[in-house]
This record gives C-alpha cells, structure tokens and sequence, in this order.
C-alpha cells in the first residue's frame, strides 16, 4: 500500500476492532506505557503529547498519576470514542483525530512527547519524529516503546511468520522454505514489513534503530532499556480470539479464502506449542523503551 492507502486501512481497521482492542490488548499493552513514564517521570502539571494514544490507557495514567496536561492524538476515532469514555470526568486530558506526520499543533508547544507501541507503524517515521521535535519545547523530551526483535515479542511473531508463511508473495515463500538459509530469511522479512499491508511491528527491534532515526531528526541524549511482560491465554482458541481477532489482523482476514486461514491458524497454533505452560499459554513479550530530548539550546 502506498502511504495514504496504509492509513486509511489502519485507521478503518481500528475503528472495527476498537471495542474488542480495549476489551482484549489494551490491558496488556499499557504497563509498557506505564512504565515508559515511570522511567521520564514528567513534572506537575506539564503539557504532553501522547501520539497513537489508542484508547487512552497511557494518557489517564499520565493525567491521573503525574497530573500532565495531556493532549492525545491518533487516527481512529473508534479508538478516541474509547479514550474519552474512559477519560470522562477527568479534566487534564483531551483528545483529538489526527496524524502523526502532520501534527496540528503549534511549535514549542509541549514539554513532553509520548508513543507506546505505536512509531513502528508510522509509514515516514523521520517525518513524524521531525513533528514531534517541532512542537516540543527546547529542552523537552520524547519517549517511545516498541516491540523487540521477533523472537523477543512472542505473540507478533507467532502471528506474522505464520501470516507470512501462508500468504507472502510466492517467491518469498518459496525462499521460506529454503535449507539453512530460510528461517533467517523468514525472520528478516517479518521484522521489515506486513505483506499487503505495510510496517512490521518489529521493525525497530534492534536497539539502534530508533536512536539513529531520533538522530537524523536533531535529537540528542538518547538512551534505551527495556521491559518485558508476560502475555497469558487459556488455550489457542482464548489466544486466537483476544489477540488475533482483536488487533488489525481481523480486518486483513476478510481478504483470504477460508484454506487460507484455517493454515494460518494451523501454523500459529503449533508455533504456540512451545509457550504451553501448566496454566495455559504465556507469551513473553519485551519492548524497547527509548528517550531523546530537544537540546535545550534549539531556537
């Protein structure tokens, strides 16, 4: 897809998933942003920038634990309804529809820029962190998680390799399949792209990958840690249905035959075998955390 394609998918895929994703992947998810403040810890009462803030889970703990003036943005509505249900009666926090590379906001204007599990998916990623360093005041930083590399993040790699396996383009496939050689290839693809569809969630899962970024778009100080959360499930079929058909992943379905995703599923479900534990299945999932701020000396 090209750029403007990808969004409007995204943004309509979320829409469609917005009260199964705060039901089912929003409680899991927000203990990565939880804990990405708890590293920035943001002073009293200052203005933050919370981007792809999804169904507010981050934004209400920022508003509610360190009292930040926050102003959330993402594409869906879907999501944003969700967020300002949940964010009803608290007064330090607001939300608005909007698009990471063009952000609607005045320079300088944010002490604080914020994005759990969500930079992965801009499509002109420099372009958007360019944005976010605009509207930061000098001196103000921004913080990021996203998803390690593929055998880090079990769920989404569980996911995409079986996705890939089954409906990549043929020839990938075919390189899939390769002696020695495949499952590098395999891995190398996932971490790079969604077929069909656009960014991998992996895609900066290598410690380096955002920083360099954060760099050609003039911020400084960066530095990175980690963290990592357990995912569990009750059984393949409590999995497939609170992960898989809660995400995005449940709108791309409804492109593919049925044999399609009956091997999809089949795939996913052995993949999962190795995450079987006495109580069912617990994926381990770890995300990067990284900051970088506006040198204070920026005019």
């Amino acid at each position: 897809m090209n750029a403007r394609a990808y969004k409007e998918y995204e943004s309509h895929a979320y829409d469609v998933v917005a009260s199964a994703w705060t039901e089912n992947v929003a409680a899991n998810t927000a203990p990565y942003g939880r804990k990405l403040l708890e590293w920035l810890q943001p002073t009293r009462c200052s203005p933050m920038l919370d981007l792809a803030c999804g169904s507010g889970e981050m934004g209400i703990y920022a508003a509610t634990r360190f009292e930040s003036n926050v102003t959330g943005l993402d594409l869906s509505e879907g999501l944003l309804e969700k967020a300002r249900q949940r964010a009803e009666g608290i007064p330090n926090i607001r939300f608005h529809h909007g698009d990471a590379e063009k952000l609607p906001f005045k320079e300088k204007q944010f002490d604080y820029a914020v994005c759990s599990l969500g930079v992965m998916f801009f499509p002109n990623t420099l372009k958007a962190l360019t944005e976010i360093r605009r509207v930061l005041r000098p001196g103000g930083e921004a913080a990021f998680a996203v998803w390690a590399r593929r055998r880090r993040a079990s769920c989404i790699g569980i996911s995409a390799t079986s996705f890939a396996q089954t409906v990549a383009p043929w020839f990938h496939r075919l390189l899939f399949r390769m002696p020695r050689y495949g499952t590098r290839i395999l891995n190398s693809y996932v971490e790079r792209t969604t077929p069909g569809r656009g960014p991998s969630a992996m895609r900066f899962g290598s410690p380096g990958a955002l920083p360099k970024l954060l760099a050609r778009a003039g911020f400084a100080g960066r530095a990175v840690t980690e963290h990592t959360e357990t995912w569990r499930y009750r059984d393949f079929d409590d999995f497939w249905e609170r992960f898989v058909l809660s995400t995005p992943g449940r709108t791309q379905h409804q492109k593919f035959s049925r044999s399609e995703i009956d091997e999809i599923r089949a795939r996913m479900q052995r993949k999962s075998r190795a995450d079987i534990t006495a109580k069912g299945l617990a994926f381990p999932m770890t995300a990067l955390l990284i900051r970088a701020e506006r040198s204070p000396h920026d005019r």
